[in-house]
């Protein structure tokens, strides 16, 4: 990571996550296009369950984030990583 260039990293590492995020939106409106067809209730009930989900979402590629970025000052600091249920 450290020999190439910005663009090329930021393309490697952040398309797979922006076209992620393109299929889950592009999946929730075609899923609230079918569920309208069912009635008002469904759709409403579909709106309100949106949300949640995102949130619940985030919070898990939060924990993600912040435990792949332990992990990596661990590694990068060459320190070994060890729980308190492992000791040497």
């Amino acid at each position: 990571m450290e020999s190439q260039k910005i663009f090329k990293l930021l393309l490697k590492l952040g398309l797979p996550m922006v076209i992620s995020m393109l299929f889950n939106s592009l999946y929730n409106i075609i899923d609230s296009l079918f569920i309208a067809k069912l009635g008002d209730d469904a759709l409403n009930a579909i709106s309100l369950i949106y949300p949640m989900q995102n949130l619940i979402i985030a919070v898990a590629v939060g924990f993600g984030v912040g435990i792949s970025s332990t992990i990596s000052y661990y590694f990068g600091a060459k320190m070994k990583w060890t729980t308190p249920l492992h000791s040497d």
